[in-house]
């Protein structure tokens, strides 16, 4: 195979040889003349790109010398030839708005249905609005910022969009959409908020007792008496199933932090064993409209049904049961759930303390 610059002279004075050859142009790459043996001389190009063209050859003929003359050819190759080795254009950034949708809809499979739900209002309502139109890449640390900033006014809201923000600049980072170790969000401290937990008084106890037993529908007392005798979620026993009652204990196969096993007391035992078995469900209601109305009738306005589970550990702490031991009741994962129960065993402490200085006091 020959190589030079092409003119009209050489091409004309191509010889025509036993097998077809080729001779290839040295000012358009890829552009060349093949000489057949009967002594017909074709103009070609042929080119290569391995990104549009998955790595294959390509060529194109373009006539024959001399009713094609080579400034027509040429012409006829750089047109054939350019766009195709063209360089591949630098592809436009990803807005957050592309891929943050998809990357909530792949991390779903590490959430709960509801846990899913709420990160999705929050990326929704507080996250999507402000980082519209931002390429994926280019948010920083200082930007995470100012947006959290921006939602001071709610810092409850606040707390909980930033671990999903969190997590889609995590798994931006794993999907190639940002470096790595680039996470904006590592660092940046939660707003201090006052505590929420909320623990009924024995008294307030007493009245929910009294409405609980007073209730009309048997199955949301019954629901609501085993929240307060077990600290189970709200959620867990939702979804609770008669084959999950065994033992004189509940088995839980998928509880917010996994399957976990509920030891009963005599009164909660005494609770489900009270209730009808019509289904394979143990409770088959929504029991917030149930809880409002037994709420009223405690006097008991603003307390949550989670503030039930809390009570549960209030009173564990105050009968001096130890706080690790209390988080293995509630199915706590992370010790550090449980310590913000600390602050009551404390004051239990207190409390006992001053009865003894109080007994001893009175003695001298």
């Amino acid at each position: 195979m020959n190589q030079c610059k092409l003119t009209t002279a050489r091409v004309a004075a191509l010889k025509p040889r036993r097998r077809d050859y080729v001779v290839r142009d040295l000012e358009v790459p890829g552009f060349g003349v093949r000489v057949y043996p009967n002594g017909r001389k074709l103009f070609f190009a042929q080119t290569q790109n391995r990104v549009q063209n998955r790595g294959r050859r390509r060529q194109k003929s373009f006539g024959h010398f001399p009713a094609l003359s080579l400034i027509e050819a040429r012409r006829m190759a750089r047109a054939f030839v350019a766009p195709i080795n063209a360089p591949e254009p630098t592809p436009l950034p990803k807005l957050f708005e592309d891929v943050g949708e998809t990357l909530l809809h792949r991390y779903a499979r590490n959430w709960k249905p509801s846990t899913h739900a709420s990160s999705r209002r929050y990326y929704d309502q507080f996250i999507l609005p402000f980082f519209s139109e931002t390429p994926i890449a280019e948010i920083d640390e200082r930007m995470v910022r100012r947006w959290f900033a921006s939602l001071g006014n709610r810092p409850g809201q606040a707390n909980r969009a930033l671990p999903v923000l969190s997590v889609l600049m995590a798994q931006a980072e794993a999907y190639g959409y940002r470096p790595p170790n680039s996470n904006p969000c590592k660092g940046i401290p939660r707003y201090k908020m006052a505590p929420k937990e909320r623990f009924l008084s024995a008294d307030e106890l007493a009245r929910l007792g009294a409405a609980l037993r007073a209730y009309p529908e048997p199955s949301a007392a019954a629901y609501i008496h085993l929240l307060v005798l077990t600290g189970c979620r709200k959620g867990e026993l939702a979804g609770l199933r008669w084959t999950d009652y065994r033992h004189g204990r509940l088995y839980l196969t998928d509880s917010k932090t996994g399957a976990k096993t509920v030891y009963l007391s005599a009164p909660a035992r005494g609770v489900l064993d009270g209730l009808p078995r019509t289904g394979a469900r143990v409770f088959d209601i929504q029991v917030n409209p149930h809880w409002k109305s037994i709420r009223a009738e405690a006097g008991l306005d603003g307390v949550r049904l989670h503030d039930l589970r809390h009570t549960y550990a209030s009173h564990a702490l105050a009968v001096g049961e130890h706080i690790l031991t209390i988080g293995k009741l509630l199915g706590h994962r992370d010790p550090e759930t449980t310590f913000k129960y600390a602050h009551l065993a404390d004051a239990h402490v207190q409390k006992t303390a001053c009865s003894v200085s109080a007994a001893i006091a009175k003695g001298m």
